[in-house]
């Protein structure tokens, strides 16, 4: 477990079946928003009516390196997430970017393939404001997957470049 600033992130490992390898993990404390918001900001698409994010723009990189691996080649690409209270999702990355991407919606650099998300509680008319973002080595076109029950949205996020359906 990992608390920083008051953020409590419980990242571990999780168990795919058929043998898979496993999925790093990190499930996000509700508490942790850094802000509430009655309407979307421009630009933001609402993902399985309880989740938002803003997939219209090409998002910028930031700064190399991690908090734990200084000399790491990711770059930060900062995107932030709106949630719904009272609703309880998934985020994995595509399976094409398990390998190259992590998601860090923490705060805290726990960088993870998925990240389990809710429910959180509140006005169920507000949005939840959560900081973070994608961790790429280069510009690309990342697709992340959001779930809930039995409903799963793929979205392709934009990271220094644009994507194909984009265009």
């Amino acid at each position: 477990m990992v608390v920083a600033a008051g953020v409590v992130v419980v990242a571990k490992v999780v168990d795919r079946g058929g043998g898979d390898q496993g999925l790093l993990e990190a499930t996000l404390d509700c508490s942790s928003h850094i802000d509430i918001v009655a309407d979307l900001p421009s630009g933001f698409r609402v993902v399985l009516r309880g989740v938002a994010i803003n997939s219209m723009i090409v998002h910028q990189q930031g700064r190399r390196g991690t908090d734990l691996s200084p000399e790491s080649p990711l770059r930060f690409s900062k995107i932030p997430l709106l949630v719904r209270p009272n609703h309880e999702f998934q985020i994995t990355l595509g399976d094409d970017f398990l390998e190259s991407v992590r998601l860090d919606w923490s705060g805290t650099n726990s960088l993870a393939q998925r990240v389990a998300i809710g429910p959180c509680a509140g006005d169920s008319d507000d949005w939840l404001v959560f900081a973070g973002g994608v961790w790429v080595a280069e510009p690309r076109c990342v697709e992340i997957v959001f779930s809930s029950s039995n409903r799963r949205n793929p979205v392709e996020l934009s990271i220094a470049e644009p994507c194909p359906s984009a265009a």
